[in-house]
């Protein structure tokens, strides 16, 4: 049980890159690293779920967010790449920049958008309380630019 609860994501001691966790978190990664490096499928599958498993180690339940992202980009990418129509492609590529700058912008900027009508227009709404996911701007903007380039 203790084993279960030091794997599982604790949002009072979420992992950093200074605790002795990511130390032994990065040793396993770096030890049987050698063994798959020649392997690209066991590579790739290999350092993808150790950076899920990171990722969920930061931010829990904001893992979802980063699999939607990608995912809701990934099938846009794909309708890109099939759809003849310049028109069409375009309405796309809109569509994934509206998602990604409207997750983006959300959790970034709604408090200070509610802030700053406050003060201009003498409003008392109340700020909301939004978590600030790790790495946002970052996974945002990486599968934005995988829509961009299709």
């Amino acid at each position: 049980m203790k084993l279960a609860s030091l794997l599982a994501y604790d949002p009072a001691n979420p992992l950093f890159f200074n605790s002795g966790f990511f130390l032994f978190f990065f040793i396993a990664l770096a030890l049987f690293y050698p063994l798959v490096v020649g392997k690209v499928r066991v590579r790739t599958w290999y350092l993808l779920l150790f950076s899920l498993y990171f990722y969920y180690k930061t931010s829990g339940v904001f893992l979802l967010l980063l699999l939607l992202t990608a995912g809701v980009n990934y099938f846009l990418g794909a309708a890109i790449h099939k759809t003849q129509a310049r028109g069409g492609r375009k309405a796309l590529m809109w569509l994934s920049v509206a998602w990604n700058l409207g997750s983006l912008g959300w959790f970034k900027y709604t408090n200070f958008i509610i802030a700053s009508l406050n003060q201009v227009l003498g409003g008392s709404l109340p700020a909301l309380d939004i978590f600030l996911p790790v790495g946002i701007s970052f996974f945002t903007f990486q599968t934005m630019s995988y829509t961009l380039d299709i």
